[in-house]
This record gives C-alpha cells, structure tokens and sequence, in this order.
C-alpha cells in the first residue's frame, strides 16, 4: 500500500547541521524550511522562507558553509516527526537516496539549485507489512508530513 513521503535534504559542514523541507512539497506556494544547528555551540534555529525567496534561501546555506566541504544528502521518509525541528529532522532514517561532497562554493550553490527541485515532489513509498501494522495503530493525519512546525514558532 503506498503511503505519501517526502525528502529532507541534510547538509552537513564544519560548521553547521542544516535540514531543508518544503512545508507542502506539490503546492508551489507552500514555504521553504531551513533548520540549523551550530556544532559548537549547539545553538539552534530555523527559517522560513517564502516559496519566491528560494535563490535567497539557496546563497544563504552556500553562505553559511563558508566554502568548507559540505556533505549533502537527500534523505526519503515516509513517517515525519511530530514536530520539525533539526533534531527531530537530523535523527530522521529512511532511504537515502544520494549522497554528495561538495568541495566548492560554486559546486554546492549549482548542486542545491538541483536538489532544491527534488523537495518540491511528493513521492510514494511501499509500506512493508511491519509498517502497515503500525501505522494502523496510530492516529492517521490529513495533512502533509512536513506542515508541521516547531511548536515555538507559533508560540
């Protein structure tokens, strides 16, 4: 039985944790989520980026990382967290889908202006018999996995 999944595209550089998700992957006017966490001091925030702010969105990460190498990868989950936030989006398992070592600036700006359009798709996945009896044991929601925010930003 196919369930709705989405991606989370996971960047990780000497610096910094980011986590990035489209609230509703197949609505174009649905917001772009970064969340991050500094690696030193484990501070931690997250960005809401309107959908016509992606370019900003896109030069603020490669920005961030400062021309370190950055690790990249497209991670494919089918059960979201309750609440996204970077722990609960980092620690997420599923099918990774690619990973990638950026070494460059330019290569990591040209790599997340591809990667951006996989968030934007909606896919399905094959639920194994395990998952169909446990997700036929929890309480099944109508919304997509990833509108769910921290529940500090609406605080």
């Amino acid at each position: 039985m196919p369930v709705l999944a989405a991606f989370v595209l996971k960047l990780k550089t000497s610096g910094w944790r980011l986590c990035v998700v489209k609230q509703v992957p197949a609505q174009s006017s649905s917001c772009w989520m970064l969340f991050g966490q500094n690696r030193k001091t484990k501070t931690t925030f997250q960005m809401e980026f309107q959908p016509h702010y992606e370019t900003t969105l896109i030069n603020h990460i490669t920005d961030m990382a400062e021309c370190d190498e950055t690790e990249l990868s497209l991670v494919l989950v089918s059960q979201p967290p309750a609440v996204s936030c970077i722990a609960s989006l980092w620690s997420l398992q599923g099918q990774e889908m690619y990973r990638k070592q950026l070494r460059t600036a330019g290569s990591l700006n040209s790599s997340l202006h591809q990667d951006m359009n996989m968030l934007r798709i909606s896919p399905q996945m094959q639920q194994t018999q395990m998952q169909m009896q446990t997700q036929q044991t929890q309480e099944i929601k109508s919304i997509h996995p990833m509108q769910t925010r921290s529940k500090s930003s609406r605080s």
